[in-house]
């Protein structure tokens, strides 16, 4: 009676089967060890939101300082060293024209323009 022969298939076929089963088993460990972080995490946002609002200032000690705890400050604005992107809040004595939705609406205009010609170079659709 001859023994059936194993072929090289076959044995390709199972060693790979075996490999994928191990990175599966490995995955899933990861993803239950990130759920425990994730858990962790969420427990900690909520007990920083928890806690009485901190009042900021220069002297505010830093262990008082503590992740997602709400906190207050206090300053005053320095409009001279305000501006938005498409121009000040009406300066000329910097050069800088209004703001005006128009310039805005035209910025957005060049930006959509470029990604679409940036696109079409790559050969897909913006």
């Amino acid at each position: 009676m001859a023994r059936p022969r194993i072929r090289y298939r076959t044995l390709a076929a199972l060693v790979l089967l075996g490999v994928l089963v191990c990175v599966f088993v490995s995955l899933g460990n990861w993803q239950l060890r990130r759920a425990g972080e994730r858990v962790a995490l969420a427990q900690a946002i909520e007990a920083g939101r928890a806690r009485a609002p901190l009042p900021l200032s220069a002297s505010t000690p830093q262990a008082q300082l503590q992740a997602w705890r709400p906190a207050t400050a206090r300053g005053v604005w320095r409009d001279a060293l305000s501006v938005v992107m498409v121009g000040g809040v009406d300066r000329p004595e910097l050069g800088l024209p209004s703001l005006d939705l128009a310039g805005i609406g035209r910025m957005f205009a060049r930006i959509t323009e470029s990604h679409a010609e940036r696109m079409e170079k790559l050969g897909l659709d913006a």
